[in-house]
């Protein structure tokens, strides 16, 4: 019996997930300032997402690199409450001042983008519904970090809730949408 107990405790030991293995992590807001001003920023004037924080530092809690001599580690991007907040307000601020793009220049686009979200913002013309802005916007946003299920759910989700919203909030709700996705945050 004794043996018998020792080996499962043993087996429950070695079989149990080591104390810093951890679950899905963000990107991390650089990261993600990163890989939005390759899709929809001119080179020379990147998106940088850490500004639309509600306070100077706090990107440091929504998953940053840390150095300490040689060593590199990876801190806080393990999802909880509090930077989910801070992300959700950082992405909030980004997609007004997108929005906002719609009647005057907040940010710096590229000619592509610029040229969806321009079509984007005439919502909700039969042009700013249709297939092709919708999936330009989307893959300009989101990339293919997504599976096609997850562009389909976000299009009819946007058609059906925002048809006649106008363009201002409806390309903000579209904006945070997107960037609350998993596909969007979270490391592969």
């Amino acid at each position: 019996m004794t043996r018998v107990l020792f080996v499962l405790a043993a087996f429950f030991a070695f079989a149990a997930a080591p104390a810093h293995s951890t679950g899905a992590q963000f990107k991390g807001i650089n990261a993600l300032s990163k890989e939005l001003s390759a899709r929809i920023a001119p080179a020379e004037a990147p998106i940088e997402l850490d500004l639309f924080m509600p306070a100077d530092g706090l990107d440091e809690l929504t998953g940053t690199w840390s150095t300490f001599g040689a060593e590199h580690t990876f801190q806080n991007g393990q999802p909880n409450a509090v930077n989910m907040v801070l992300l959700r307000l950082a992405f909030s601020r980004f997609a007004k001042s997108l929005a906002s793009s719609c009647k005057a220049p907040q940010l710096i686009f590229n000619e592509p983008f610029f040229d969806t979200l321009e079509a984007l913002c005439t919502w909700p013309s039969g042009e700013a519904r249709s297939e092709e802005v919708m999936i330009a916007f989307w893959l300009a946003m989101m990339g293919y970090n997504a599976p096609k299920s997850e562009y389909e759910a976000w299009r009819d989700f946007v058609r059906k809730t925002y048809a006649q919203n106008k363009a201002q909030e409806a390309v903000s709700a579209m904006t945070v949408a997107i960037m609350l996705n998993p596909h969007f945050l979270l490391q592969r």
